[in-house]
């Protein structure tokens, strides 16, 4: 058999004119930002023309810092070193632009992060760093726990849809006082663009005392991003309701599936996923976090591309 010759790329400086050739080569949530100035990319086609691969990127929260948002090789261009050429072609842009750092947050689960890892180790990235435990499941499977079911809220307890959060509730929230939830998990942090079709609050004694607030990853698809209880009602059970309460939102949305994201150094409530999530699960992984320092004017080599690999939005 006559081997295949290698095919030639031509690597492009990306601009939102080429967004609708090259959307299919990232996730949905990211699709929309290719059309803006938003997002830092570099993109490959073959000699004839056709979309061959894409690495984008955004700022990050942090001043200096871009994030990974993913990085595609189609399927017949797999195995030709593209996967790093992008990933060393987006560096130099970066760098170009002061920037000094570059992060990446992706999910285990796919045959493809051994690629991405790969690459990560070849072109001199951070090892990766465990950051949260991922669990999928869907509506069924949750329905089928034997703890799903609407039993009595204890005295005093009331759930609300987090989109009929007062005026005074939200005053009553940011008194410096009343701050008992984790950084991570504040309520104004994640209730930007989440679900207000989904996301529960709850009130004891008339006064908010959890959350759970959930965004629209994809079309039926829904992220529970932070769920907390005031520590000193944890220990009633309320964790439960409120998320069972979410679930009845979703199924008269008609939102089949469900993930939660939690971080390893909330121990109590990793535990309290394993112990009522997990059995329930179709999927159980982590999701880890690595970064690489862009040191001005270096260049890099490019690294074996492989695959269709991609930085899972979370």
């Amino acid at each position: 058999m006559t081997p295949q010759p290698k095919p030639n790329f031509i690597l492009l400086p990306f601009n939102p004119l080429l967004a609708h050739d090259f959307a299919e080569l990232t996730y949905p949530i990211y699709r929309l930002k290719l059309a803006s100035d938003a997002v830092h990319a570099v993109a490959a086609r073959d000699i004839e023309g056709q979309p061959a691969g894409l690495v984008m990127a955004e700022p990050d929260p942090q001043p200096g810092e871009i994030r990974l948002c993913s990085l595609f090789v189609d399927a017949p261009f797999r195995r030709y070193g593209l996967g790093g050429r992008l990933m060393a072609a987006l560096e130099e842009r970066l760098r170009s632009r002061a920037v000094k750092t570059i992060t990446a947050i992706y999910m285990t689960g796919t045959p493809f992060i051994d690629f991405m890892e790969h690459i990560f180790r070849q072109q001199g990235w951070a090892p990766p760093v465990p950051r949260m435990r991922v669990l999928r499941t869907d509506q069924s499977r949750i329905r089928s726990a034997p703890w799903f079911r609407d039993d009595p809220l204890p005295p005093g307890v009331e759930l609300f849809p987090w989109v009929q959060l007062s005026p005074a509730d939200r005053q009553a929230l940011l008194t410096p006082t009343s701050r008992w939830w984790p950084d991570d998990l504040s309520p104004f942090t994640h209730e930007l663009e989440s679900d207000p079709e989904v996301s529960m609050g709850l009130r004891y004694r008339g006064q908010v005392a959890g959350w759970a607030l959930t965004h629209r990853m994809e079309k039926d698809l829904v992220r529970f991003s932070s769920v907390y209880v005031r520590p000193d009602l944890q220990a009633l059970g309320l964790m439960l309701p409120l998320i069972i309460a979410c679930s009845r939102q979703m199924q008269d949305a008609g939102l089949e599936r469900a993930m939660w994201t939690v971080p390893f150094h909330h121990p109590r409530m990793l535990a309290f996923m394993d112990q009522w999530f997990k059995p329930y699960c179709s999927f159980c992984g982590e999701t880890r976090g690595s970064e690489k320092r862009l040191a001005p004017g270096g260049g890099q080599s490019s690294a074996p591309g492989h695959s269709r690999v991609g930085i899972a939005p979370l």
